[in-house]
């Protein structure tokens, strides 16, 4: 997988970026098609009380791709928040594109509800 991390209003350091790619990098293990990653990392200085964080990601992969955002008071969080997200979207995808999985649980609600 290809991760291409940018930083705008802000200069992102070294650390900041591995934890990125790191955390983002985490995903494939979950789904090992994924092309591309692309991170845009955001800093919003209108807060007077400090800088507000957005963590925007794109993941390629083939035939969808999937979007996340999320925003916080630590650029971090902001990416913890956003790998959530994109995991749970890809556990979703996979469900969906497994036909047994989804038969084993119509059968389940049928079973429960007596249908």
């Amino acid at each position: 997988m290809k991760i291409d991390i940018r930083a705008m209003h802000f200069e992102i350091d070294q650390q900041t970026r591995d934890y990125a790619a790191e955390k983002i990098g985490r995903l494939e293990k979950y789904y090992k098609n994924v092309i591309l990653a692309e991170i845009t990392l955001i800093c919003d200085h209108e807060d007077h009380a400090g800088s507000t964080y957005t963590c925007k990601t794109k993941l390629q992969i083939p035939g969808k791709d999937l979007f996340a955002e999320s925003g916080s008071r630590n650029i971090n969080e902001a990416i913890d928040l956003v790998e959530e997200r994109l995991k749970h979207q890809i556990t979703k995808l996979k469900e969906r594109s497994n036909p047994r999985k989804l038969h084993q649980v119509k059968q389940r609600v049928r079973d429960f509800f007596g249908r």
